[in-house]
């Protein structure tokens, strides 16, 4: 009983000997195994018929391992083809990638320097600085559409932080303006959530929820916006032009203190500028309560609200300084650099 159980140990040589090192090494066990079989074999052989049925069991025993062999290499030259016409494939579309982004970077570099040309030859300075602005962004935007490329050693592998950092670089540097202007107004900080349940607010229900308020700047990032032909629909599609706020001091809201027409004053670098008055702050806070819950995404505590303009809009250059304040309430300053 030995024998045939280790004979049948030459069947799995020769699987693993092909599936390792390819058809000829599986090739080579089989005989190796078929070799040392038939000398076993004829060690064995004692009368005629004994001779015969070992000769034809050892016959159908080599062709059984040969047609396996030959199952595993067709099995292994589709698979060699099938990657080789993968990696054919893939050379097509890399070099079909890199010639979209040769002729994109020649257009990108052709217009590029019609603009830089034309901002060398405009006369006013706002003309230059707008033109620059433009080349920074088609410069912004050609690498961005080169790292839009995700590239990785090989299919299962992307390497998206070393893609991500340099795209967003680039976007930042590309989309940085230069025209930030100012809004002064009036913030508040709510002590306590205006749930769905609640809605709908009024003036008077929302009062109660506000802990501070406090002078504010919004910083307003227009893109050079045309205020009176700019569309409901681009103010919303740049999140209404709002890059930030500069908070000042809050200060606890007495229950005694109406916010609502209070003065504000604003200067620069000591000046003043304009004044105006709180126009229904809390009438705001009331509206944006009833939208937010209405979307399902309530004020909560601790946000802080701005509640609107109280002097028109204006500009702000490198070297200045702003000083908001509100009667009552306090002030808030911002300098430029």
């Amino acid at each position: 009983m030995r024998r045939p159980i280790l004979y049948a140990f030459v069947f799995l040589g020769v699987v693993i000997a092909c599936l390792l090192a390819g058809w000829r090494s599986g090739l080579l066990a089989l005989l190796t195994g078929q070799a040392l079989t038939w000398w076993l074999v004829g060690q064995t052989i004692s009368n005629v018929s004994a001779e015969q049925g070992k000769i034809g069991g050892f016959v159908i025993a080599t062709m059984s391992q040969l047609i396996i062999l030959l199952i595993i290499a067709f099995y292994q030259r589709e698979v060699a083809k099938g990657v080789t016409e993968q990696e054919r494939r893939m050379e097509l579309l890399d070099q079909a990638r890199r010639e979209i982004d040769h002729r994109a970077k020649n257009n990108f570099q052709t217009v590029l320097s019609l603009i830089q040309l034309q901002a060398g030859r405009a006369n006013g300075p706002d003309v230059k600085l707008a033109l620059q602005q433009v080349a920074d962004r088609i410069l912004a935007i050609s690498v961005a559409t080169e790292h839009l490329a995700i590239r990785g050693e090989d299919l299962a592998t992307v390497r998206l932080r070393d893609h991500l950092c340099e795209l967003c670089s680039q976007l930042e540097r590309g989309l940085a303006r230069g025209n930030v202007r100012v809004e002064c107004e009036l913030a508040v900080r709510l002590r306590r959530d205006l749930p769905e349940a609640g809605a709908p607010y009024t003036r008077e229900s929302v009062r109660g929820a506000v802990a501070e308020v406090m002078a504010a700047f919004e910083l307003i990032e227009d893109r050079f916006a045309d205020y009176k032909s700019c569309k409901a629909f681009s103010l919303i599609a740049d999140n209404a032009w709002n890059g930030g706020v500069v908070l000042g001091r809050a200060v606890p809201l007495a229950a005694s203190l109406n916010i609502d027409g209070i003065a504000g004053a604003l200067s620069s670098n000591g000046r003043q500028l304009g004044t105006g008055k709180t126009d229904d702050p809390l009438g705001a806070l009331a509206w944006l309560a009833n939208q937010a819950a209405e979307c399902g995404r309530p004020i909560a505590a601790g946000m802080v609200v701005i509640t609107g303009s109280v002097i028109p809009t204006v500009d702000i250059a490198a070297g200045e300084r702003l000083d908001f304040a509100i009667e009552g309430i306090g002030e808030v300053s911002l300098s430029a650099s």
